[in-house]
């Protein structure tokens, strides 16, 4: 859950259906009589953390990418992100994440983790 809140670890599927998910119990609670919007409040916050962590923890912006990923929150493929050749991760990163990489490519500068 953690690699999906901060997309770390090549979760970005799992982080666009976190997005998703958190989009709907937002919808689902303005929809609800109780005017306490609280916990939606705070659900808007995990969204765009999570929203924010996927831009800084790829390189999305490296790729040359100036445009917002319209698929991010919308559908669990999320496009392109990487190069086939280009690494997606690294180990050593974060300590929290309990997760080690999945794929290894060889490193090209441009790194997502």
């Amino acid at each position: 859950k953690l690699s999906a809140a901060h997309c770390d670890s090549e979760a970005f599927s799992n982080c666009s259906r976190r997005v998703i998910q958190l989009k709907q119990k937002i919808v689902n609670n303005t929809r609800t009589k109780y005017n306490d919007f609280t916990e939606t409040r705070e659900l808007l916050g995990q969204l765009l953390h999570t929203v924010q962590d996927f831009y800084s923890h790829s390189n999305w912006i490296e790729m040359g990418k100036t445009d917002i990923n319209t698929l991010m929150g919308y559908n669990e493929t999320i496009g392109t992100v990487t190069a086939p050749d280009q690494a997606t991760c690294t180990s050593s990163g974060c300590k929290k994440i309990e997760k080690t990489c999945i794929r290894k490519f060889p490193f090209n500068n441009n790194i997502i983790y």
